[in-house]
C-alpha cells in the first residue's frame, strides 16, 4: 500500500466517523418551551422549562403539564403576570420561539 492509497484510506474513514456522529447528536436534543400571553400589552412571551434527550421524553412531559394547565386554571386565575394559561410544547434545541436575535443583517 503506498502513502498516496494510505492517505486516501484514512480520510474516508475520518469522513465516515464525523458523518455519524454529527447525525447522531443532531437527533438528541429536544426543548420544552412554555408560553403565555402577558397581561399587561397581551404580547406573547416564550420561556424554556426543560431540556430532553428524546422527542418522545419532552411530548410527555408537555402533555402532563398542558392538561394540568387546563385543569388547574380558570378564566382570571392565571400565573401572575399572564392573561392566558401557560401553552407547552417541544422543539428541537435549534428552534427558538422568541425569533431571531441581533441586527438581523
Amino acid at each position: 500500500m503506498n502513502a498516496h492509497t494510505f492517505a486516501i484510506t484514512i480520510l474516508a474513514a475520518l469522513l465516515a466517523v464525523l458523518t455519524l456522529a454529527s447525525s447522531a447528536w443532531a437527533g438528541c436534543a429536544w426543548v420544552l418551551w412554555g408560553q403565555y400571553t402577558r397581561d399587561t400589552d397581551f404580547k406573547e412571551e416564550s420561556f424554556v422549562s426543560l431540556a430532553f434527550e428524546t422527542k418522545s421524553g419532552c411530548d410527555e412531559q408537555a402533555t402532563l403539564k398542558n392538561d394540568r394547565e387546563t385543569k388547574q386554571f380558570k378564566p382570571g386565575q392565571y400565573a401572575k403576570g399572564a392573561a392566558s394559561p401557560v401553552f407547552w410544547q417541544c422543539l428541537p434545541d435549534t428552534v427558538d420561539p422568541r425569533g431571531l436575535k441581533g441586527s438581523g443583517r
